[in-house]
């Protein structure tokens, strides 16, 4: 199964993104049907302004976060599953350990992620980041 990327017009018709995927789809003669599993792909832009969020966090949290977390990925996995956003639980003994879930351009789709986005935000104004309102943040980003 090939897969191309189509580009939504404003009359509402789908048409090929790149000169490839043109070619391919040259191949689906008029009147024919085909099956197509509709995603919208992660947006890099939007991925970069979550690690922003992460850096810009990192860099402002208060003094009482600083020790736990030695580096800015630390703080992302915390940040993530504080959000709510965990892929498996285990029970070791006495132990649990919580496994963060992959944000991964794979993993996580374009309306899932930009979720995660919102929740983690959440989370940086209630936990991490104390007298910057959320209008003030999204502005800075």
């Amino acid at each position: 199964m090939k897969q191309i990327e189509l580009d939504k017009r404003s009359d509402g018709a789908f048409i090929p993104a790149y000169n490839s995927d043109h070619e391919l789809s040259k191949r689906v003669k008029a009147g024919d049907s085909v099956l197509a599993k509709l995603s919208i792909p992660r947006s890099v832009g939007f991925h970069r302004k979550f690690f922003a969020l992460v850096r810009y966090t990192f860099n402002h949290m208060d003094e009482s976060m600083c020790d736990k977390f030695p580096s800015e990925e630390a703080l992302r996995l915390e940040l993530t599953l504080q959000a709510g956003y965990w892929s498996k639980h285990v029970t070791m003994g006495d132990k649990e350990v919580i496994y963060p879930q992959s944000i991964r351009f794979d993993k996580m789709g374009q309306v899932k992620f930009e979720k995660l986005y919102s929740d983690v935000l959440d989370v940086v104004l209630k936990w991490f980041v104390h007298g910057v309102d959320q209008d003030e943040l999204i502005n800075f980003m």
